[in-house]
């Protein structure tokens, strides 16, 4: 019935405009005509098999009475349609998707030596084009668009039954172990002293698993986050502060050697204030070093500098990674507009928490390296990492080795 009523909705929409139609034929197989002739017979039938009362309640459960919703989150349900509203960008997301999350797959499922590619391929192609055909149906009302995610989230307890057995237990396996595997070998070799606290940590899961990783090392680590999402494991393990650091004023209770801050400073804000005002907040937790992983935008101009040390890669990094090319040869607008909706569909959806925040604060590299220079950071090198392969969800990543200067 679930299907049937999402079929309803788009069918008077559809009577005036193929659009639906070349989606539901794509999915299905078949053809528009045959598509337009299912969905007019989906509507047939509910009308004779439903009294008008339920027939309403069914549009209604579905898109007629959005939930309440902030003019702070509408605007941003908005931003991200103007985003959805890029078809170049359309494009390039939904391709990089279904071949991410086929890759993926592909690498982290604990029995993937069994698994048939091409199947799995199908599997995520239905699914990414199930996500584009809903979000597609309520583009025109921005104020459906949480409500929508939210129905199709993957950690979401009454989630509609789109995830295949195969990308949940893939995922599972590389939160909870490749992941950090493979950001250890990112982030330790930067890492200074005997202290460590993550910024914006969520779980706390990376910091713990690199002090397991280096106990004689890391001797002293730390979470900080807005509120208390630690992972249950770990509440004797780790300390945990809760501090918004978005607040001006706020600071941390204590000091460490190395802070780290990753994914999280385009959700500060997209204005330089708060971004300053969050950075004055980071200082007052670290001693020396800040390790900053972020999604940017790279202009022609940023490729053109020869003064930002490990920039150079990135030419040869072009040649192994197809995305990125592809990627840094969009203009800036739609590379912020590709950026926006990855953050927004991977975070809402494969990760499962639609209620962060959402302010889409992408910088292109010269802004992000003029941003922590006026804020009391030295550079003392990049790493570019582009699009990590084996990441379910995939954007232009760079980190960042900051030292303190005052």
């Amino acid at each position: 019935m679930d299907y049937i009523a999402n079929l309803k909705i788009g069918a008077p929409r559809a009577l005036k405009s193929p659009g639906p139609f070349a989606n539901w034929s794509k999915d299905l197989g078949i053809s528009r005509r045959v598509a337009a002739g299912l969905a007019k017979a989906v509507n047939i039938g509910l009308t004779l098999a439903c009294p008008a009362g339920l027939k309403l309640e069914l549009l209604q459960r579905r898109l007629v009475a959005p939930s309440e919703i902030s003019a702070e989150r509408l605007q941003v349900a908005r931003n991200f349609f103007h985003a959805f509203g890029n078809a170049t960008a359309r494009k390039f997301v939904r391709k990089i998707m279904i071949a991410n999350y086929t890759d993926a797959i592909m690498t982290h499922h604990p029995r993937a030596q069994n698994l048939d590619r091409t199947a799995i391929q199908k599997k995520c192609e239905l699914l990414v084009n199930t996500i584009f055909r809903r979000l597609e149906d309520v583009s025109s009302r921005p104020e459906f668009l949480f409500d929508v995610i939210r129905t199709m989230g993957r950690g979401t307890k009454d989630r509609e039954s789109i995830w295949f057995p195969e990308y949940q237990e893939a995922y599972v396996q590389y939160k909870h172990t490749n992941k950090q595997a493979q950001r250890d070998k990112i982030l330790f070799p930067h890492i200074v002293g005997n202290s460590l606290v993550d910024i914006g940590c969520g779980g706390g899961d990376q910091v713990a698993d690199l002090k397991a990783r280096h106990p004689e090392q890391l001797v002293r680590v730390a979470g900080i986050d807005t509120l208390d999402w630690r992972t249950p494991e770990l509440k004797l393990k780790i300390d945990y502060y809760e501090r918004d650091f978005s607040k001006p004023g706020t600071a941390s209770p204590e000091q460490y050697d190395t802070g780290m801050a990753l994914a999280v400073l385009h959700h500060v804000g997209n204005s330089d204030q708060a971004l300053a005002t969050f950075l004055t907040g980071v200082k007052t937790a670290v001693k020396t070093r800040l390790i900053v992983e972020e999604d940017v935008l790279i202009t022609p101009q940023d490729l053109a500098r020869t003064d930002i040390p490990g920039l150079e890669i990135i030419g040869d990094l072009r040649k192994q990674q197809p995305q990125l090319d592809n990627y840094l040869n969009l203009d800036q607008a739609t590379q912020k507009a590709v950026t926006s909706l990855i953050d927004l569909l991977s975070n809402s959806l494969s990760v499962g928490v639609p209620d962060m925040s959402f302010p889409f604060g992408f910088r292109t590299l010269s802004d992000w390296t003029n941003q922590f220079a006026a804020n009391g950071f030295i550079l003392r090198k990049i790493q570019v990492l582009g699009f990590q392969k084996g990441n379910f969800n995939q954007s232009c990543h760079i980190l960042f080795v900051l030292d303190k200067t005052a």
